[in-house]
């Protein structure tokens, strides 16, 4: 894959930009089973004047619990139609505003492929503060794969229910408006932030598929796929008047990149599996996103969440194990936190390095070096970022 970052984009501003609608649903009015799903208990509403389809009221957390299957939220579902799949559509969900809810509307598909994908999780909150009937909108930004992905309203909020007026699918026929003119860019860095990087998932780009062993086929990413998504990532960004962003390059012993200091697995670069070995090397992402946000003039901030081991400092416990007292950081009622401490979902392994011992510090000096070696040249990278939080060891010990 050869990338020219100085190649001219072609903009589309906002007049030569056109949609048109696909789909619509009131969400008032009964559906097929083809069309709309739910758990049984979902009801019609009305309030000033304004109908609208409401879940149940449950919304438990699922904090403290042992696992998902004893969590307990209600939701209702529609299948969406779509005639163009690959060009990026603008999906409208009304709600209504007099009503307090915090739902999560996820997009998803699960045709042709072996397992449901999700493109998209976003939250709808309403503090309910508006007027009876009154109405608001949200906006959602997504490049359906098949004729047929499904959005789901899963209700947050134990007592209150996902509400929502109807939906509206439309599609941009000449591809998204370019805002980037919005804000000045030398004033001002703003784009979002991804807690992981399935950037392939949530942006559309098409896994191709491995029959290579006569069996049923599994899908992976290629080179194609990731192309397609940081492509879109840049045009969301702009028609979003934005021009950053920022996601982890490294995370759960993941890397968007190959480096000598992390083993990888296959996380996010699902195309290393191919059983006919077409992609036995990893690719290095990260070049990719560089060369993409330069010839669209955007910045990428990598984000660095150190939550698994290390191979350099597990080398050195095996080979100096007097110092774990040192290099592995202990909880407070005594033991090593990563005994003490586990992840939500039952993982072994968490907050387990002393950031301050000179070893794991060492550790990470080396892989922040070694990334900056690599692509500190490239324009687009714009500042690096540590991930501090519960979850990873680059908490302070105490």
């Amino acid at each position: 894959v050869v990338i020219d970052p100085d190649k001219q984009v072609e903009s589309v501003d906002n007049a030569g930009s056109r949609t048109r609608v696909v789909d619509h649903i009131d969400a008032s009015k009964a559906h097929p089973e083809s069309v709309f799903r739910d758990d049984g208990e979902s009801v019609v509403k009305s309030s000033g004047g304004v109908t609208y389809r409401g879940s149940g009221t449950d919304g438990e957390s699922s904090r403290g619990r042992k696992s998902l299957s004893e969590v307990r939220t209600s939701w209702f579902a529609y299948r969406l139609k779509v005639d163009a799949p690959g060009k990026p559509h603008r999906l409208e969900i009304t709600y209504p505003a007099d009503v307090r809810m915090r739902y999560v509307v996820s997009l998803f598909e699960d045709e042709k492929y072996t397992r449901s994908e999700n493109l998209v999780d976003q939250g709808i909150v309403s503090d309910g503060s508006g007027k009876p009937g009154d109405v608001r909108t949200k906006e959602i930004i997504f490049w359906p794969r098949t004729h047929r992905p499904a959005v789901a309203f899963v209700n947050a909020l134990t007592g209150s229910r996902a509400s929502v007026v109807d939906i509206t699918l439309k599609e941009y026929t000449d591809g998204l408006p370019d805002n980037s003119g919005k804000h000045d860019k030398e004033e001002i860095t703003i784009g979002p932030y991804f807690e992981e990087s399935y950037l392939t998932r949530h942006l559309g780009g098409a896994p191709s598929l491995d029959n290579s062993n006569g069996l049923s086929a599994g899908s992976y990413t290629d080179w194609g796929a990731y192309y397609e998504a940081v492509t879109r990532l840049a045009q969301m960004l702009k028609y979003r008047g934005e021009n950053a962003a920022m996601f982890p390059v490294l995370t759960y012993g993941a890397s968007l990149y190959p480096s000598e200091y992390i083993e990888g697995n296959g996380r996010y670069d699902t195309g290393i599996h191919y059983r006919d070995g077409r992609h036995p090397q990893q690719k290095d992402i990260v070049e990719l996103i560089l060369r993409v946000f330069e010839r669209h003039d955007l910045k990428f901030i990598p984000v660095f969440a150190f939550y698994s081991r290390l191979p350099g400092v597990e080398a050195h416990l095996e080979s100096h194990p007097a110092d774990s007292d040192g290099v592995l950081m202990r909880h407070r009622n005594g033991e090593y936190a990563h005994q003490a401490l586990r992840f939500a979902g039952g993982g072994k392994f968490g907050p387990a390095y002393n950031p301050l011992h000179p070893v794991v510090q060492g550790e990470m000096t080396k892989i922040i070096d070694e990334f900056v070696d690599r692509y500190g040249e490239h324009e687009s990278l714009a500042d690096i970022a540590i991930q501090i939080n519960t979850t990873g060891w680059t908490q302070y010990p105490g």
